[in-house]
């Protein structure tokens, strides 16, 4: 926590020692969403205690239920498709698109049916998926279709500060969520979300949700905390250079690793800019998984950090896999082997950063070697 953070931090906690001011607290949650929906470029901002819970009220909002579809990405974080089952409909995976892992607006089109009542999408790990093409897909099926609206809910819980034709994400769509857990670009104090939207209908349902239904409707506390919010305001004024920050090193990364044969890089659609949450790299196939597994310990073992971000959700969870009974896609299965995420962080130096970099690139090329 930088001191800025502090002192916000600070005056928040003594300012709620106060009882007057302490029933105040929505005065500067108020502030945070005000500012964000500004930074987005959207008509209403919902804060909430986690992303989680934002993809949870999103769902509840579109009125998904046990009779409903809902699409989204095979590759995921497990969380968004928790959110999805936790309402009780069909969860429907879609295969993505390599380099971004972000969900094919083609398969989509093909796995739209008169069920589906939402498409969850992810900008996954900060690269804007092509938000154009799938509402394109969505409002020309429900309009051939005659059927009920599909809701678009587009997960950026990993791509906050990102951007789409020269807009930041959040802008277009339904709804779409944000995260501020600790791994996050910006956070408040570990956990926290934000819900944005254009449809005051939406962003009045949420409000409710999130409060005790306000005295008129169902609801339960899924509140940020002034404290938090305080922070967030801060960290929100450096939103902006911390993703430049982020972009400036993996950009310094794909230089080093131009020279690697054995590598699928990120890279920014035209008018697109990441926000890099994270630093995904494909090894180009056929590569075993075994490949991975050998420069995934190479580089814990010069002292890189490393994830794989994400394979397949039934893969990591059981509990996904028993309820998603139809999982035909080899796509993501060939693509969820070859991912693996090296650190990234604004406070690395150059110096570090050309380290890192410089550790793929020797152990993609010994297994080069080897093959």
């Amino acid at each position: 926590m930088g001191d800025q953070e502090f002192r916000a931090l600070q005056s928040a906690y003594y300012d709620s020692l106060h009882i007057d001011r302490g029933f105040k607290a929505h005065e500067m949650v108020e502030r945070f969403e005000l500012g964000f929906r500004e930074y987005v470029g959207a008509e209403h901002a919902i804060a909430v205690n986690g992303g989680g819970t934002g993809l949870d009220i999103a769902l509840a909002i579109a009125e998904v239920g046990p009779d409903d579809e809902v699409i989204s990405c095979a590759i995921n974080f497990h969380g968004t498709h928790l959110a999805v089952l936790g309402r009780g409909s069909r969860l429907v995976l879609a295969e993505p698109e390599a380099p971004s892992l972000n969900i094919s607006p083609t398969h989509l089109e093909a796995l739209l049916t008169p069920r589906t009542r939402a498409v969850v999408v992810t900008h996954m790990n900060g690269h804007p998926a092509k938000i154009d093409a799938i509402e394109k897909v969505i409002h020309e099926y429900s309009d051939s279709q005659k059927t009920r609206p599909i809701i678009s809910i587009y997960d950026a819980c990993r791509a906050c500060g990102a951007e789409y034709q020269s807009e930041k994400i959040g802008s277009r769509g339904s709804m779409t969520v944000f995260s501020f857990q600790s791994k996050k670009i910006i956070t408040t104090l570990g956990e926290g979300g934000m819900i944005v939207t254009n449809d005051q209908a939406f962003a009045r349902r949420a409000r409710e949700i999130r409060s005790f239904g306000l005295g008129r409707a169902w609801g339960s506390n899924f509140k940020l905390t002034k404290i938090q919010a305080a922070v967030g305001q801060v960290q929100l004024g450096k939103l902006n250079a911390l993703v430049n920050r982020r972009r400036q090193l993996a950009l310094q990364r794909n230089s080093i690793l131009g020279r690697c044969d054995a590598l699928v890089l990120p890279t920014d659609g035209p008018n697109d800019r990441c926000s890099y949450n994270l630093y995904t790299l494909l090894l180009k196939g056929p590569k075993s998984p075994e490949a991975r597994t050998y420069v995934m310990h190479a580089l814990e073992e010069l002292g890189i950090g490393c994830v794989v971000a994400n394979e397949p959700t039934w893969k990591s969870n059981s509990y996904i896999a028993n309820l998603v009974a139809s999982r035909n896609n080899p796509v993501a299965e060939d693509i969820g082997s070859r991912i693996f995420c090296p650190s990234i962080h604004p406070l690395m130096t150059d110096d570090e950063n050309a380290y890192i970099a410089n550790a793929i690139a020797e152990a993609c090329e010994k297994i080069e070697g080897r093959s």
